[in-house]
């Protein structure tokens, strides 16, 4: 009895309990998705730091990214189950993220191929924009 309490616990929701975070390891209903993905829309907007670039995602759905080596990338971001997916411009090449984990101030993400790079990265966000 107490491991099936311990697991409807876990499969509840954060958003049930008003806390701003959440693990996408979870499963969830398509509502839960929605949910979580209009929570990341609203707090992804900002300047974002990671192992070896700075991000920046723009309240019209911009983006861009200056890697610590000097390099810069731009395009378009938008958020899909719990996915971030970039289109890079001008290419229109789009590059898919599994968000692992998503807090106002910190996000864990993956490339959703991950036979292309296992890299878990770490953000923390840094300074908002304006919405």
């Amino acid at each position: 009895m107490k491991k099936v309490m311990i697991l409807i616990m876990l499969s509840v929701s954060a958003f049930a309990f008003g806390q701003d975070t959440f693990n996408t390891n979870l499963p969830i209903s398509k509502k839960e998705h929605k949910k979580q993905d209009n929570f990341i829309k609203e707090h992804i907007i900002g300047k974002w730091k990671d192992q070896n670039s700075t991000i920046f995602f723009y309240p019209k759905n911009t983006y861009s990214i200056l890697y610590d080596e000097g390099s810069k990338e731009s395009g378009y971001w938008e958020i899909k189950k719990s996915k971030i997916i970039l289109t890079i411009s001008p290419s229109y090449f789009e590059q898919s993220y599994k968000i692992l984990f998503f807090s106002k101030t910190t996000m864990k993400y993956q490339l959703t191929d991950i036979k292309q790079d296992q890299t878990i990265w770490a953000a923390t966000k840094i300074a908002k924009f304006s919405n």
